[in-house]
Formats: C-alpha cells, sequence, structure tokens
C-alpha cells in the first residue's frame, strides 16, 4: 500500500515539474545558460575558414567627432558613403542615429534666392547675374549638410540603416498611423511570435528624411533574451499590423535574394528564400564569440583621408559604426563584451552561412533530470 501511495506521489511530483519545466522560469533558463556554456566551452570544432561577407569600418572617437552626440559629422558620413559607392561594396550599414539639423541660415538663402528669381524687376533694374544664382546655391548646398546626406544615401542605392529599440510599452505602436518609410519596411504577420509586442518597440528617429532615402530599414535590438542573455537575437519586432525585421535579417535577405514574399518565420524556423535557420522560442541562437569568425576591421579616418576604399571591401557588407562596447550587454564565461558594429556583423555572417546552433527537443526533459537528481 505505502509503495503505490509512493509510485503515485512521485508521478505526481514529476508531472509537477515536468510542466514546469516548459515554462519560462529563472531556476530553469539557468539551468540552460550552464548547460550552454558548459558544451560550448568544450566546443572544440572551429567554423571552417571562409571568405567573410562583411567588413567593418570603425569610427574611432580619439579621431573623429560629430555634433549633437553623433560619432562623425554628416559631411564626413556622405564622403564615405561616396567612397564606399565607387569601391563597388555590396552593401552599406549606418548603425547609429543621426539627429536632424534644421539650419535657419539654409531658410534664408532659400527665400532671398526665390525672391530674386520671382522679382519682375524693371527699366531702371539690373539683371541679376546667373553667376550669383549660381553662388547662392552652393552656397545653399554646402549648408544644407542634411540634404547632402541625403542626396548621398539616394545615389548610393544600398544604405540600410538601424533603428534603436526601446523595452517597454507603447500605446502609439497600437495605431495604424506609422511613417511610409517604416510601413514599407515592415512584412506581414502570419505565424510564430518573435517578440511580445509589450517587450519592445523602435524609436522612430527625427531626421525620417534620411530613413526615406535608405534601401532598408531594420531594428537594432541585436543581442536579446532572458533564457540566454547575449546569446539570442530576435529576428523580428511587431510594429503596428507587421513585422520589423532586424538589421542582420534585412542584409541577409539582400544577400540571398529574398523578397518578403519569400521570408516566414514561426517559433522554430526562419525562412529566407530556400534558406532554413533554426531558431527557439522565435530567436535565432548565437555561437560563442571564439566559434566565430575573424572578421575584417578598418579605420574610418583612413579611408576618409585616402579617399579611397581598400580593394578588399568590394562586394561585401560593409557595417559603419563608432568603436565601444554595446551598453548593459550580458556576457558569458566565454564571451567578451563587443562593438555594436560587430555584434551586428557577427548575427549576419551566422545568418547566412552559419554554423546554427538548434535547441534539442529534449532539453525540457534534461531540465527536469536535473531538477531531480
Amino acid at each position: 500500500m505505502h509503495s503505490k501511495a509512493h509510485i503515485v506521489a512521485t508521478l505526481l511530483v514529476i508531472t509537477i515539474f515536468g510542466a514546469l519545466s516548459f515554462l519560462d522560469l529563472p531556476f530553469f533558463n539557468t539551468i540552460e545558460r550552464i548547460i550552454y556554456d558548459t558544451e560550448a566551452t568544450f566546443y572544440t570544432k572551429p567554423v571552417q575558414a571562409r571568405p567573410s561577407h562583411v567588413a567593418l569600418i570603425l569610427i574611432d572617437h580619439n579621431t573623429l567627432s560629430g555634433g549633437a552626440g553623433e560619432p562623425i559629422t554628416k559631411a564626413d558620413l556622405a564622403d564615405m558613403i561616396n567612397i564606399l559607392s565607387q569601391g563597388k561594396v555590396r552593401d552599406i550599414v549606418i548603425n547609429f542615429q543621426l539627429a536632424k539639423n534644421n539650419n535657419p541660415t539654409i531658410k534664408k538663402i532659400l527665400n532671398l534666392r526665390e525672391r530674386i528669381l520671382n522679382s519682375k524687376g524693371g527699366k531702371k533694374t539690373r539683371p541679376v547675374p546667373e553667376q550669383v544664382l549660381r553662388d547662392l546655391q552652393e552656397i545653399q548646398e554646402d549648408l544644407d549638410i542634411d540634404g547632402r546626406l541625403i542626396k548621398r544615401v539616394k545615389q548610393a542605392g544600398n544604405v540600410i540603416l538601424g533603428i534603436p529599440v526601446r523595452k517597454g510599452y507603447s500605446n502609439s505602436r497600437q495605431k495604424d498611423s506609422l511613417p511610409t518609410w517604416l510601413a514599407k519596411a515592415l512584412l506581414p504577420s502570419r505565424s510564430g511570435i518573435p517578440l511580445k509586442a509589450e517587450e519592445a518597440y523602435p524609436a522612430v528617429p527625427s531626421f525620417s528624411e534620411l530613413y526615406a532615402a535608405g534601401a532598408g530599414i531594420g531594428h537594432l535590438l541585436i543581442l536579446e533574451g532572458t533564457k540566454l542573455p547575449g546569446r539570442m537575437h530576435p529576428p523580428f519586432l511587431y510594429v503596428g499590423k507587421g513585422l520589423l525585421p532586424s538589421v542582420p535579417v534585412v542584409l541577409a535577405m539582400r544577400y540571398l535574394r529574398a523578397t518578403p514574399s519569400q521570408v516566414n518565420i514561426t517559433k522554430n524556423q526562419l525562412r529566407i528564400g530556400s534558406h532554413v535557420i533554426p531558431l527557439s522560442g522565435g530567436k535565432f541562437i548565437l555561437f560563442p564569440l571564439d566559434k566565430r569568425q575573424n572578421l575584417p576591421r578598418y579605420s574610418f579616418a583612413e579611408i576618409l583621408n585616402r579617399k579611397k576604399a581598400p580593394l578588399e571591401l568590394q562586394d561585401k557588407i560593409v557595417i559603419i559604426g563608432p568603436e565601444r562596447p554595446m551598453v548593459n550587454q550580458p556576457t558569458s564565461p566565454i564571451s567578451r563584451a563587443v562593438y555594436i558594429p560587430e555584434s551586428i556583423a557577427q548575427v549576419t555572417e551566422a545568418l547566412i552561412g552559419g554554423p546554427y546552433i538548434k535547441r534539442p527537443p529534449f532539453m525540457h526533459y534534461l531540465e527536469l533530470f536535473a531538477l531531480l537528481f
């Protein structure tokens, strides 16, 4: 009788803890992190040597500095885009925010030029030389750095811009009225839950004209996840009634020549064209840094001074960003703090060429075993 009671009690305990292991509880998340770190530490199979798809152009703050919190000036960035376009790079990524510059002098010059052009004049009025009008036009263009950058971005046709992400809840995300450029960047929502709407949302930048001129838009929530902090990437965010892809996903789509209709996500996989990428709970699991590929790095200042892109950058995805670690980035025993451009590059490389980590289907049972024994 007692043995039957013990068996029933044991089965009841196993059933309860088995059900709990499928919930997103801190205890089981800790077990999963330990298992991941232990497995990765003893994982000795290196990533096969292969040409990288991505290169980094890092901005040294001791060398260059922009205004209003920007790492570089818009004029320097416009020149860099022109240099890289001439160097025939595949895509150019800008992963930092740029503020809109409202220069009142530009408007005054524009109004003056309009008044001159619209003036009727008289018999005693001398005609305005064309050179004066051209000089005013040149002065206006020299002062309008925002317009110059927008023009370069449009001409390049391959500039991808990242949107920063805020954690928390925003009522504005529930509205149907989104900026046109943001609405165009959204993919239709099908199945799967990449990230709950109340957890994060894109911070719409003030310099919207620049984003409208870009060839692609993506969110900058690169590393996220409670189960494996610093080891998981959310490929999409819910925005309005659609999905906003991350910058790495946008780059992977462009590299694999996949249209939005050829992209589909579930909790277990991301399909980009014929490319199938395993996911865990709608997120992409990353290899530890010491197992990933070393990426070529170049100095923004050196390329700008030489006014010529290195030949090695031809047909590569180029990510421009500041040489500073990610803020509040969680690390593991086998990882280190990385630069923001590097994190984007590593996720992009992994999405395009692997290798992939797939959460085993027996993980819940392993967690249960660890709990009971």
